[in-house]
């Protein structure tokens, strides 16, 4: 979205404009500005930049005698400023409560990622997604080949984000325990710290052995499977939500809007472009994907496992939301579950 440019006392007027709307969802008058105490300037200018921010597309005047409402260009310069201003941590009983959540959670990336989306929804009232780390991105921490039966083994693989996969295979001859822990020596030494997605080609290199031709070729075989997998958990919470913060005379995009929210695909396409375009995507009105979702605005935030970027955390709410108040509580959540992924990656290492 280009921004025209504007002086420091219009982008002034245009925040206190956007706090006011927000906070009583009326009409904005030059006179409730002036009022407000933190501007220098009479009611008449305040009223004439008004008009001419009006005329720039950044406020529409519903008719003659009302005050303005800001459009999606007037939130946009909100939160830019808000963005370039450093976004300020949550009071601190909302942060030891966003901390007492992660504290009561068992380390398993799943669960991490259902509490954070159901725990965001509740602390906002939004509708609220999540996005886990790519499995073919997670890192190897151990890895086992275990015996089950005459014609099946157990690939017993964790990560470092703590998940724990297993890959029953099946055989077209019996396992042989040695062979089984000769391969199993030499995978781990090949594949310890590096990811999952590197499984195949490693595999595909070992297959000039003959003495393991065929069982690598099962392995190989299960865990292209593996990686063709949904590689992404992806969770959605609070998706009731959409109906307190929609007009009334928009329930046909209400509709759309929930059944958009079980179409997992657009979700991730959603969640993922913040992971391409940096730590803060927020996308307000006009700027959304999705038609239907022109009256919402949708914060997402990348978490990071060890400074690398893992996953997304987002939320869906109306344009006129608390900008400051939400950007502090996913920015802050954001910043825990990556802590929380990372302690699990440490604490592996030192296994």
């Amino acid at each position: 979205m280009d921004i025209p440019e504007l002086s420091e006392r219009q982008k002034k007027i245009l925040q206190l404009t956007v706090q006011e709307f927000v906070k009583t969802g009326e009409p904005v008058s030059s006179s409730s500005i002036a009022g407000i105490g933190s501007m220098i300037c009479s009611s008449a200018t305040i009223r004439h930049e008004m008009a001419k921010l009006e005329e720039m597309g950044f406020l529409r005047q519903l008719h003659s005698a009302s005050g303005r409402i800001p459009l999606d260009t007037a939130y946009r310069v909100f939160v830019n400023e808000i963005i370039k201003n450093r976004i300020e941590p949550p009071p601190k009983e909302t942060a030891e409560a966003i901390q007492r959540e992660y504290n009561s959670v068992k380390a398993k990336t799943e669960l991490l990622l259902e509490k954070t989306a159901e725990m965001l929804s509740r602390i906002t009232s939004y509708t609220s997604m999540a996005l886990g780390p790519q499995i073919r991105k997670h890192l190897i921490k151990y890895l086992k080949l275990i015996p089950l039966s005459e014609s099946a083994i157990l690939l017993f693989l964790a990560s470092d984000t703590g998940e724990i996969i297993n890959k029953i295979i099946e055989l077209s001859e019996p396992p042989d325990p040695v062979k089984l822990d000769k391969l199993t020596d030499s995978l781990n030494k090949r594949l310890l710290g590096k990811p999952i997605e590197d499984l195949g080609p490693v595999l595909e290199n070992a297959a000039g052995l003959k003495e393991n031709k065929k069982l690598i070729e099962s392995i190989s075989k299960e865990s292209d499977k593996l990686l063709s997998a949904p590689s992404r958990e992806i969770i959605v919470s609070g998706k009731n939500k959409v109906f307190d913060f929609s007009e009334e005379s928009d329930l046909k995009s209400v509709k759309i809007m929930m059944e958009l929210l079980e179409e997992e695909t657009i979700i991730a396409e959603i969640l993922s472009k913040t992971i391409e375009n940096g730590d803060i995507n927020i996308m307000i009105g006009s700027e959304n994907p999705v038609s239907e979702m022109k009256n919402c605005t949708i914060i997402t935030v990348t978490y990071k496992i060890k400074s690398s970027p893992a996953g997304t955390i987002g939320l869906l709410g109306p344009k006129r939301m608390p900008y400051r108040q939400i950007l502090s509580i996913i920015n802050y959540t954001a910043e825990n579950i990556g802590d929380k992924l990372s302690s699990i990656d440490s604490a592996m290492e030192l296994e």
